[in-house]
């Protein structure tokens, strides 16, 4: 009876272990300041360069409807951002896919 005890509580607490573990290999938060290089005319998705350590840093990540376009002042759509601008783009890794989170015009 004892043994059903500790495993009722035992139990439950593996599956949350294991279940922010695999959250957290699916999904990853990441952040560049970089020039804009390329636009999807479309404006679905977008690729920005960063030089870093000496080294060229090329991210590109799709726009969706949860992307936040803004500078640093007002809210903006990705009709704003040009080829050649300077932003900070959010990107999140999910599902081997990259989304932009937000780009914020510097």
């Amino acid at each position: 009876m004892r043994l059903l005890k500790v495993a009722g509580f035992i139990l439950p607490f593996l599956c949350l272990v294991l279940t922010v573990y695999c959250l957290a290999d699916t999904v990853h938060m990441r952040q560049v300041s970089g020039v804009v290089k390329y636009i999807d005319g479309q404006g679905k998705g977008i690729v920005v360069t960063a030089d870093i350590g000496g080294k060229e840093f090329i991210v590109g990540a799709i726009i969706d409807n949860r992307t936040v376009i803004s500078s640093r002042k007002e809210k903006l759509s990705i009709g704003d951002i040009r080829e050649g601008d300077r932003v900070i783009l959010r990107y999140l890794l999910e599902n081997n896919d990259l989304y932009a989170k937000s780009i914020m015009k510097r």
